[in-house]
């Protein structure tokens, strides 16, 4: 069969539409493809920009709580700093009112002694004058007595004319001053005995003044030992307290530390998720671009199939022309 057969033509025209079916399939399907893989991306590409903004919206939010605690926990060591420095101050002055306690019990503890001892020989003085009392009240009677004796016996001398009665008369003077002595010696008597009363109970009301005084300082030296025992706690608690608050500090410095990475990294992942956003945005314009030359391509090559199915009914009319010729 000579080269220029029209057959040999329409063989190789029929395997141009094949070739050009074939590149109008694949260009089909790549594009569809394409289209899917695109949008996937695109999805992915968005949930990493969502979820990149979120962690940096965490971490920006765990850096402000961070930040909000470190200052709290400033706050807490300076009021534990001075918590100390407070609760030091207070055992530094109740060992003082304590020790003030003690010296003023001790002082009234004495001044009760000295007291008692005071209502001792008072109550011994008055004891004294009352039995000096005693005795003169018996003075002053029998001394009235001698006397209402020595006046009878004057009395019955006078009614005798005939009698002296000079010894009867000095009698009875005698027995009127000795009377008179006892009476002196009573009053004198009263009068210690009212002085030993008062004496008395100036010394009792002493004694009650020291025992109240010194149930006051007891009470007091009870109190201050207390208060040193609770201020000792709270300087325990307070030093506890700055301890803990130091070492929230530290763990603090070290979440702040953290958190900075957490939000410098989640940073990073935001402008990368953009980036690969943008990334997407210009594939998906090349997409299009590609899309729309290859949709050029396919309605070129639908063109071409048309023209070539045309060509090749012709060089069939034309092969069966000739072959009825010949």
């Amino acid at each position: 069969m000579p080269i220029y057969d029209p057959r040999l033509i329409s063989n190789a025209i029929q395997n141009l539409e094949s070739e050009i079916q074939r590149f109008t399939d694949t260009s089909t399907g790549t594009s569809q493809q394409a289209n899917i893989l695109q949008t996937i991306y695109r999805e992915r590409a968005e949930r990493g920009l969502r979820w990149s903004a979120i962690v940096r919206d965490r971490s920006q939010n765990d850096t402000i709580a961070v930040r909000e605690v470190h200052e709290a926990v400033d706050r807490l060591l300076i009021q534990c700093d001075n918590a100390v420095g407070t609760a030091r101050q207070t055992i530094f002055d109740s060992e003082k009112i304590r020790s003030r306690a003690i010296a003023t019990q001790s002082r009234w503890q004495g001044e009760l002694e000295k007291a008692l001892q005071w209502e001792a020989k008072a109550h011994r003085e008055l004891q004294q004058a009352i039995v000096f009392k005693n005795e003169s009240e018996a003075l002053v009677h029998a001394a009235s007595n001698e006397l209402s004796h020595a006046q009878g016996t004057l009395r019955s001398c006078n009614s005798d004319s005939k009698r002296q009665c000079w010894s009867e008369s000095a009698a009875v003077g005698a027995a009127d001053h000795k009377l008179n002595a006892a009476r002196t010696q009573l009053a004198r008597a009263e009068k210690q005995v009212y002085a030993a009363e008062q004496e008395l109970a100036r010394a009792e009301a002493r004694v009650h003044k020291c025992q109240e005084s010194l149930k006051i300082a007891n009470q007091a030296v009870q109190k201050s030992h207390q208060a040193l025992g609770i201020a000792n706690d709270s300087l325990a608690r307070a030093e506890s307290s700055l301890i803990d608050a130091n070492a929230a500090k530290k763990t603090l410095v070290t979440a702040q530390a953290r958190s900075t990475t957490a939000e410098e990294f989640a940073h990073e992942a935001v402008q990368r998720s953009r980036s690969a956003e943008l990334q997407v945005d210009t594939a998906q314009t090349h997409l299009s671009q590609s899309v729309t030359s290859n949709d050029a391509a396919h309605g070129l090559a639908i063109r071409a199939k048309l023209d070539l199915d045309y060509r090749n009914e012709q060089l069939r009319d034309f092969n069966r022309v000739s072959n009825e010729i010949s």
